[in-house]
């Protein structure tokens, strides 16, 4: 191979190992290379020069040098030679390294969340999986303990309480699993703490109530020793900040043994044990009781760690915002062997907490998680923040995790994959890598809205399961399966695109704030502008009317001006003086640009303020329109501005006087029900009920996104020129002008949410969901009322239920589709589509991909004339091969052929 070549082939293939290009087939073609001819079982042994020599002639995949390399990872033992089963190892030993990497790094990707029917009526305080029945159990405040098997229906139910007080006065506080021996440890209010024994064959009998506690317990946690079931130990926190603890020694056997008695004296079902009596040493199972000031206000968590042999604990205070209780050391009375080295039945175990640890954080913490291979501690900090402890080390944290924009509330280690979890007080999760310290993926806007909500979560590893539970509801959240190979244009979910038609450019943007610039027409990449909004992760992206500047928004209340160079102009400030904004959409104007997703009033910044670097908004005239935040913009030229948000109502405004003109309100507050199969609404009434569900109903009816069919000019009631979508997967036509629901259908069934965008020419709707599925829709005639259909004077129009023409449906992505931008190239409608599984993707309207941003071939876009021309010689060549497979062509091959008959 001459140099010039092996320079070439370098250069094109210079951010790929050699090993990653080796295909299945090449591995069988150096197999047989290796192999000495009529022996499978005796293998060529190869120098440098040889080695070289073979692969150059069987793969021609790489150059000289990168053979010489190979040889000497290869070689690590310098023998000077090479055999087949080295070289394979050396494959696999790289395969298991990739897929390592791949599992520790990969975004996950998640199904659209579901509602779970739970018995509960009050706020579930906790969520575990009972290993021995393979269910799932949560425990309210009210007393209802409920059980879920494995498919996720309700197994069991059942009410707990005491005979202390009266149930209305009771509240249960916290509970722990005992995994080892099939019970349920329950703290009330009532200072007291009930075992309840949950296996199968059990009706939930409470066994043991330990009673007379100093204060009520908060939270409870539960370890045994997996190599010894007897050993075990139950902490708890109360509300004086303390931690107490029973060390057990015979917990499979009884955890508390009943005292003798007359034999004919009946025993009762449950045995009451009083703290003091454990404390003096009356019961030998429950073999040691050791408590310790830990706190001055409420422990929110505590947590027994045998591998460090201490108590984990934290509380909402900055002094002492989490303590760690040293254990001493096990000691035994001197003598107190008995005859052959037996422990004695006598023999008491003197351990007592040694010293503490005390960390400091800022407001305090709510809640923690311990990862015994990192010997990590990750807290969930009221101050917004996650930090990652040594536990040694109390000074200061090994790592802060930044990007909660409201105190977090619990926190967990996935660790699988060494990622931690964390839900904050705004309904925001997140997934954070521990080494790199970074957030890998966010979710918000897809749970349950309210005001004030209780929110616990429970990772089951084992089936990919996150269940997090909101008041007295819980919901779903279930990892997909994982798909490696895949072609990757960020490294973190992407968020939207921009075009810019006169350049022929895209702009795209991820969550970790990275903005990169691309060819349309080849999917070259231009250059990438890493955190365009510093740490903070960008969360919108929009471009003006004229393509000369694109904004982007983010969670750091800024939206940010640009040119298409890179340069930028300005920043607007979104924040307010009580609280910190998160932009979702941003909207240019010939008046300003105005922005939403934090605010329940519409946010402007008028175009003479854009003197200055960073621009404060205007403030605008009419305020409390909506009742929830605004989400959605679009602007109806020349002066009319349409904003919706989470309460679905949608506002037009005359964007000159500042005031809202009109409301346009959806026909009922609870999704339509009864849909037939083609997806249309039996109701007809347009009520809007209110009571009970009420804050589902405004969630089922958000509004994600706004459209306005610009090239319509609508004069009767029964046309439209404006789309809505959002929850439940519908779609609903207006007419502006009058204020009317013109036509409402089902575009997704089984969609939590849905999005959309229009074609330059209005003939075109495309609807996308969280499953990756995408949908093109012919809207050219879809409501265009004629006068000879519309309805007499004083008569309701009548709704439009069907669906307009479905041209193509495919499932673009593995996960959610967070954008959608239309162009048309070479007489061809093109999709951009932006995904959470960390790709964008170009396709055309009938669902052939064009490519992927980020692949390693450049695209080029062919005419539709061509496209259709290669599709007909493609079906062309399927026909002559399915007519080789019919059995007549079979049987005249059998047959021979005739002796004119040319090859």
């Amino acid at each position: 191979m001459s140099k010039q070549a092996q320079e070439s082939i370098k250069a094109s293939l210079e951010d790929s190992k050699l090993e990653a290009r080796l295909t299945l087939k090449d591995l069988e073609s150096l197999q047989e290379a290796f192999e000495l001819k009529g022996d499978t079982l005796e293998r060529l042994k190869l120098n440098r020069e040889q080695f070289v020599e073979a692969l150059s002639i069987i793969l021609n995949k790489g150059t000289d040098e990168e053979y010489e390399e190979l040889f000497d990872k290869i070689d690590i033992c310098k023998e000077g030679t090479v055999s087949w089963d080295q070289l394979f190892q050396h494959l696999m030993m790289q395969l298991y390294e990739k897929d390592d990497k791949v599992r520790n790094n990969q975004v996950p990707q998640w199904r659209n969340p579901k509602q779970l029917s739970v018995p509960h009526n009050d706020i579930i305080i906790g969520i575990d999986f009972l290993r021995s029945s393979h269910k799932y159990v949560s425990v309210s405040r009210e007393g209802t303990l409920a059980l879920t098997n494995s498919d996720l229906q309700a197994s069991k139910c059942v009410r707990v309480g005491t005979e202390a007080c009266r149930q209305r006065d009771l509240w249960v506080t916290g509970f722990a699993v005992l995994q080892n021996v099939s019970k349920i440890a329950i703290g009330f209010t009532s200072k007291e703490i009930a075992f309840y024994d949950i296996s199968s064959k059990s009706d939930f009998s409470c066994q043991y109530r330990v009673q007379g506690l100093e204060a009520a317990p908060l939270c409870l946690d539960y370890w045994f020793n997996p190599d010894n079931a007897n050993e075990a130990v139950l902490c708890w926190g109360d509300v004086k900040g303390k931690i107490s603890a029973i060390l057990f020694l015979s917990a499979a056997i009884n955890l508390f043994e009943r005292q003798s008695g007359p034999t004919e004296e009946k025993q009762e079902t449950t045995l009451v044990v009083g703290l003091a009596d454990i404390r003096k040493g009356k019961f030998r199972n429950s073999n040691k009781f050791i408590t310790h000031e830990a706190h001055t206000d409420w422990a929110r968590q505590v947590k027994y760690i045998a591998g460090l042999e201490c108590f984990i604990s934290c509380a909402t205070t900055w002094e002492n915002s989490m303590v760690i209780g040293w254990i001493e050391r096990r000691v035994s009375l001197p003598g107190a062997k008995a005859a052959g080295g037996q422990k004695r039945k006598d023999e008491i175990d003197f351990r007592k907490i040694m010293r503490i640890s005390t960390f400091e954080v800022h407001q305090g913490i709510n809640a923690f998680d311990y990862h015994e291979s990192l010997n990590l501690i990750a807290t969930a900090g009221a101050n917004n923040h996650i930090c990652l402890w040594n536990p040694y080390v109390v000074s200061k944290p090994n790592g802060v995790l930044t990007g909660h924009v409201a105190p977090v509330v619990q926190v967990l280690f996935n660790r699988s994959k060494a990622q931690v979890i964390s839900f904050s007080k705004d309904k925001v999760l997140r997934i954070w890598d521990v080494q790199l310290q970074v957030c890998l993926q966010r979710l918000a806007g897809i749970f349950p809205k309210g005001q004030e909500v209780s929110t616990r979560f429970f990772m089951h590893e084992d089936t990919g399961r996150l269940l997090l539970s909101f008041n007295s509801a819980m919901t779903l959240l279930a990892m997909k399966a994982e798909i490696r190979d895949r072609v990757l244009s960020h490294d973190m979910p992407v968020i939207g695109a921009v075009l810019n038609e006169k350049l022929g450019q895209l702009v795209s943007g991820c969550q970790a704030g990275c903005l990169t610039f691309w060819l349309l027409e080849s999917g070259q990449r231009l250059r990438q502008m890493p955190d365009a909004h510093g740490s903070a992760e960008v969360t919108a992206l929009a471009t003006d009317p004229g393509a000369d500047r694109f904004y982007t928004g983010a969670t750091d209340g800024f939206v940010r001006v640009w040119d298409w160079g890179g340069h930028l102009y300005h920043e607007l400030n979104c924040n307010s003086i009580s609280s910190s904004a998160e932009v979702s959409q941003v909207l240019a104007l010939k008046q300003g640009v105005v922005a939403a997703g934090f605010s329940k009033n519409v946010t402007m910044f008028k175009s003479k303020s854009f003197r200055e670097r960073r621009v404060e908004p205007s403030e605008w005239k009419e305020q409390d329109v909506h009742q929830d935040e605004i989400l959605s913009l679009a602007s109806c030229p020349p002066h009319s501005l349409i904003t919706a948000g989470y309460d679905g109502v949608i506002s037009v405004w005359n964007s000159s006087s500042e005031s809202c003109t009109r409301q346009l309100m959806q026909r009922c507050s609870q999704p339509p029900p009864n849909l037939d199969s083609e997806g249309r609404s039996s109701r007809s009434s347009r009520r809007r009920s209110a009571g009970k569900g009420a804050d589902e109903a405004e969630a089922s009816f958000t509004v994600t996104r706004l459209r306005v069919l610009d090239t319509r000019k609508p004069r009767a009631r029964g046309s439209a020129n404006l789309v809505s979508c959002g929850a439940n997967g519908f779609v609903r036509f207006w007419n502006l002008h009058q204020g009317a629901l013109v036509a409402e259908f089902l575009a997704h069934t089984q969609a939590s949410s849905i999005i959309m965008e229009v074609s330059p020419d209005c003939q075109h709707l495309v609807t996308a969901d969280g499953g990756g599925f995408i949908k093109v829709w012919h809207i050219a005639d879809y409501c265009l009322d004629s006068a000879g259909q519309q309805a007499a004077d004083g008569e309701e129009e009548p709704l439009v239920t069907e669906r307009p023409a479905l041209e193509s449906e495919w499932q673009a992505h593995s996960d959610q589709i967070n954008d959608i931008r239309l162009t048309e190239r070479q007489d061809r409608l093109l999709i951009v589509t932006a995904s959470s599984d960390c790709s964008l993707s170009l396709w055309d309207s009938f669902g052939n991909l064009i490519g992927t941003f980020g692949q390693e071939e450049h695209w080029k876009i062919e005419p539709l004339s061509v496209v259709l021309e290669r599709l007909e010689r493609e079906r062309q060549v399927r026909r002559t091969l399915d007519a080789y497979k019919s059995p007549d062509f079979n049987e005249k091959l059998a047959g021979g052929l005739p002796t004119d008959a040319q090859p």
